[in-house]
C-alpha cells in the first residue's frame, strides 16, 4: 500500500505536465473538432517567448525519480489570445517501475482552454496514446490506440470548459484566480475536478536558493465520466509555486504521498528555446 501511494503520487506529479492515467469513457465516434472559445478578459500574465525547461522529480527518501522536458512555443505574436504550443517529454521510476510520457498541446490564452491535445505513454507493460480535441467549451473527443486493446473513439460531455495538463498551468499562468475556481481537467482518460485558490506570496526554495513566488493549493477530485466521483480513485491535495513576476514561470510542485512528498523542481540552468 505504501509503494502504491507513492507510485501514484509520482505519477500525479508527472501527470501534471505530461499525463498518465486512465479511465472508461462511453464509447462514440470521434468527429471534425474545432474549437470555438468563448470571449472572456484579456489575461495580464504568462509566458513572454518561447521557453525550454527541464525539471526533476525527486522523492525525500529515495532521491530524484525522474524528470520532465518541455518546450512552449508562441503561434505569431506574444499577445493577450496567443495560441500556444506545447510539447515535452517526462520519465519517472521507483523501486525498478517506470514510465514515460510524450505529448503535445495547444493552449488557446484568449478563452483559457485547451483545444487539442495529445499524450503518449509506455507503461512498461503497454503503449497507449490518447489524441483529443475540445469543438466547445466542455465537448471532447477522444482517441485512443492501445497497444493491448482494440482502437476506441468516444466523447466526453464536461459540461464545462476543460483542459489538459499543460493547458491547466497554462491557464494558471495567464489567468491566476481571484477567488477559488474549479476546473475541469483531463488527463488521458482520467477526469479530474480541479479547485484552486487565489496564489499567496511566499519564498521557495529552488536549487537551494530562495525565490519570490506565488503558491497555489490545489484540490484534485477524480470523476467518471458520467462526472460521478471515481470510484477507483483518490482525492489528490498538490502545491504549485510559480515565479512572482510577469512570466508566472512554474518553480516547483508538490503532491502528498503516504510515504512523503514528491517534488518537481525547476532546473534553473539557463535554456534557450528554438524560434
Amino acid at each position: 500500500m505504501g509503494q502504491l501511494g507513492v507510485t501514484t503520487a509520482v505519477a500525479l506529479a508527472l501527470s501534471v505536465v505530461t499525463g498518465c492515467a486512465s479511465s472508461s469513457p462511453s464509447r462514440t465516434r470521434l468527429g471534425p473538432a474545432a474549437a470555438t472559445p468563448s470571449p472572456s478578459a484579456a489575461p495580464i500574465w504568462g509566458p513572454t517567448a518561447p521557453e525550454a525547461a527541464r525539471y526533476v522529480i525527486m522523492h525525500g527518501l529515495v532521491g530524484e525519480l525522474g524528470e520532465v522536458v518541455l518546450r512552449l512555443q508562441p503561434q505569431g505574436p506574444v499577445g493577450p489570445r496567443t495560441i500556444w504550443e506545447g510539447q515535452g517529454h517526462g520519465t519517472a521510476s521507483l523501486f525498478g517501475v517506470g514510465e514515460s510520457s510524450s505529448f503535445r498541446s495547444r493552449f488557446d490564452a484568449g478563452s483559457g482552454l485547451s483545444t487539442a491535445w495529445s499524450i503518449h505513454r509506455n507503461t512498461g507493460t503497454a503503449t497507449i496514446l490518447d489524441e483529443c480535441q475540445q469543438r466547445t467549451a466542455g465537448e471532447i473527443s477522444n482517441h485512443r490506440v492501445h497497444s493491448q486493446k482494440p482502437e476506441e473513439w468516444s466523447t466526453l460531455h464536461a459540461r464545462a470548459p476543460t483542459t489538459d495538463l499543460m493547458g491547466f498551468l497554462l491557464r494558471l499562468r495567464t489567468r491566476p484566480p481571484v477567488a477559488p475556481e474549479s476546473v475541469m481537467v483531463l488527463d488521458g482518460r482520467a477526469l479530474w475536478r480541479v479547485t484552486v485558490a487565489p496564489g499567496v506570496v511566499d519564498t521557495v526554495s529552488v536549487a537551494k536558493r530562495p525565490h519570490a513566488a506565488l503558491r497555489f493549493v490545489l484540490r484534485a477530485e477524480p470523476l467518471d465520466w458520467l462526472l460521478a466521483p471515481s470510484k477507483t480513485r483518490k482525492r489528490q491535495d498538490l502545491t504549485v509555486w510559480l515565479a512572482n513576476d510577469r512570466t508566472r514561470t512554474p518553480l516547483a510542485l508538490v503532491a502528498q504521498s503516504s510515504l512523503g512528498n514528491v517534488r518537481i523542481e525547476a532546473d534553473l540552468t539557463p535554456r534557450v528555446a528554438s524560434r
